[in-house]
This record gives structure tokens, sequence and C-alpha cells, in this order.
């Protein structure tokens, strides 16, 4: 988690569209090597290649 953290911090791209009346800048990024699963409720997992983060604005 730490890995990925710190790679979207270094060469993560801005999401979304600026909005003055929310708190966060959002983060992503695409990664070329498995970062993670989500599993399921019915147990099938979805592989993880893009990760965001989101981070309070300095106000």
């Amino acid at each position: 988690m730490e890995r990925v953290i710190k790679a979207i911090i270094e060469k993560g791209e801005q999401t979304g569209i600026e909005d003055q009346n929310d708190y966060y800048e959002r983060y992503g990024l695409y990664f070329s090597q498995l970062i993670g699963y989500q599993i399921r409720n019915d147990d099938t997992k979805i592989l993880l290649y893009y990760a965001e983060i989101k981070i309070i604005k300095n106000y």
C-alpha cells in the first residue's frame, strides 16, 4: 500500500474537476504491474492496476 501511495504522489495525475466546495484534491495512476484485487460478494476477484488517493487541499 505504501509503495502505491508513494508512486501516486510522485507520478500521479490530478483527476476530476476543480470544485471550490470540495475540500479534496484527487490523484490517480495506472500501474503496469498488479497492485491488488477487489473481492466481490460472489468471491470472484477483480484485478487492480489503477489507484486514486484523495488529499485535503491547503486553505
